[in-house]
């Protein structure tokens, strides 16, 4: 608690506004102000870089601009209501962090699951009313081989799957178990 009153005093915050506003410069912490410049992003500019897990060889670091990560996350013409991800993904795999993005953009909400297994996947489904579950083929697999009936799973509109190939078989079968 103790962080988040030393956060709120900093910058512009106003605690009676609704909009909250916390452009920072370097008065705040004590610095020289004559040598502070706002930078000039460009949505070229990078935005992340996320590194490839290696399987071609060496891992290889891959920049991602602030444009393609938004372009690749906007729901907007897709998703007119908060979206309700369910993110079986660590934050530091692409997968977890563009998820996080699409439900932000959405004003939505990512649901962490801390083990990524068929019964608290779907829990958090059932549980958050999720719209959307990304999941690996192995893990789809897994939710296709236990009795999913058993959870309300009608909130979800979108089922995302990657990382991996996808057998055909599988996408005919989450089709009907899900339609």
């Amino acid at each position: 608690a103790a962080g988040v009153a030393n956060l709120a005093s900093l910058g512009d915050f106003t605690a009676s506004s609704n909009d909250i506003n916390f452009r920072l410069s370097p008065a705040d912490f004590g610095g020289n102000t004559e040598e502070y410049y706002e930078p000039q992003l460009k949505e070229e500019d990078a935005h992340v870089i996320f590194f490839t897990s290696g399987s071609t060889g060496m891992s290889k670091g891959v920049i991602i601009s602030h444009k393609a990560h938004y372009l690749r996350t906007y729901q907007g013409l897709f998703v007119a209501e908060p979206e309700i991800s369910i993110c079986m993904f660590p934050l530091f795999h692409m997968a977890g962090f563009a998820l996080i993005l699409c439900a932000w953009q959405t004003r939505g909400e990512i649901v962490l699951v801390e083990t990524p297994t068929a019964e608290v996947l779907l829990d958090a489904v059932q549980e958050r009313k999720g719209t959307r579950l990304y999941c690996i083929p192995a893990v789809w697999k897994r939710i296709l081989d236990i009795d999913s009936d058993k959870w309300d799973t009608s909130t979800l509109r979108f089922m995302d799957t990657g990382t991996s190939a996808t057998p055909m078989e599988l996408l005919v079968e989450l089709k009907q178990r899900f339609p």
